[in-house]
């Protein structure tokens, strides 16, 4: 499942982001959310989303579990929400 926005598509099963994509006036607030990520949560973001790789591909390269994988989205999620 993807959704396309500005001619990229990213890979998505979360409606959390596909909602802030259909809305152009939260694409700002968006923006400035992904600012505030450090770096390793950006990676994260664009693997899982932009690259479409699996949480457990993601986990095996980075050498943990699924789970903290989803936890560290998790957290990621809880960040950007505040904006919003």
């Amino acid at each position: 499942d993807t959704m396309d926005y500005e001619g990229e598509f990213f890979a998505t099963n979360d409606d959390f982001f596909e909602k802030l994509f259909d809305d152009p006036d939260e694409i700002d607030i968006l923006y400035e959310a992904m600012k505030t990520l450090n770096p390793e949560q950006k990676k994260l973001l664009k693997a899982i989303y932009y690259e479409g790789i699996s949480k457990i591909d993601y986990a095996k390269k980075e050498g943990v579990s699924p789970a903290a994988i989803t936890d560290r989205l998790k957290k990621i999620y809880k960040k950007i929400k505040k904006f919003f």
